[in-house]
């Protein structure tokens, strides 16, 4: 069986740079149409929201099954995608504005920060300190995320039920983020480590 290349110019490292790169690029269009629909939305007379939103579980009762072995059914759901219009709102283009801020930056960050990551691996050179500040920069922003995310949602969540009473909508906190803030926060010590037996090495030599 061949041995897969990990590290080098004929490696996996190649390829996941590829697939970062794509990822880099799609991720500009993508944040640059959002800027530019919201820049145009600034000059008519009513916009159109869509945002992700969290609320008090709705349920729907005596959902009819055609299966006589079936007694009773119900949907119930807590989340989902509000759309609305409304007229041209400073506030709701500044909380919409700030949300795509808040939600894009730290993807474009964490993206361009891998791309130079994966740059140096393809160089055969990991163990660069360089590496270490950026894979550190990388768990601190992961941790740092939701709880921007929650704080901003607080504000939103009060916007949405001053304007939509009918509705309790709740902010929740994402916790799987700060799990791999503190594991990339633990690996940028194995590098550290690296780094050091490095410079040993070749302090002996």
């Amino acid at each position: 069986m061949k041995k897969v290349n990990y590290l080098g110019q004929k490696s996996l490292s190649v390829f996941l740079r590829y697939l970062v790169n794509f990822l880099w690029y799609s991720q500009l269009i993508i944040v640059g149409l959002i800027l530019i629909k919201f820049l145009a939305n600034l000059f008519s007379p009513e916009n159109t929201f869509s945002w992700p939103v969290s609320f008090v579980a709705k349920v729907q009762e005596d959902i009819v099954s055609q299966n006589p072995n079936i007694l009773g059914s119900k949907i119930q759901v807590a989340e989902g995608t509000l759309l609305f219009d409304t007229m041209n709102d400073w506030h709701a283009n500044a909380m919409m504005l700030l949300g795509v801020l808040i939600i894009a930056a730290p993807f474009l960050a964490i993206t361009f920060q891998v791309r130079k990551i994966l740059k140096s691996f393809i160089s055969n050179d990991p163990f660069l300190k360089s590496n270490l500040r950026r894979i550190r920069l990388i768990g601190i922003m992961l941790m740092l995320y939701p709880i921007v995310l929650y704080i901003f949602g607080i504000g939103y969540s009060n916007y949405l039920n001053s304007n939509f009473g009918e509705y309790d909508f709740v902010n929740n906190m994402d916790f799987w983020p700060l799990f791999f803030g503190l594991f990339t926060l633990v690996i940028s010590e194995v590098f550290r480590l690296g780094i050091e037996y490095r410079e040993d090495n070749n302090l002996t030599i």
